[in-house]
């Protein structure tokens, strides 16, 4: 059970830092 968490936690996070990778590359093109 906590292999599960894990997975799903570290997808949760994969899945913040891509949007918010995302986000800081279109503010820096539209700058």
């Amino acid at each position: 059970a906590v292999f599960f968490i894990m997975v799903f936690v570290a997808l949760l996070l994969a899945d913040l830092f891509r949007q918010a990778y995302l986000v800081k590359t279109e503010n820096e093109l539209t700058i």
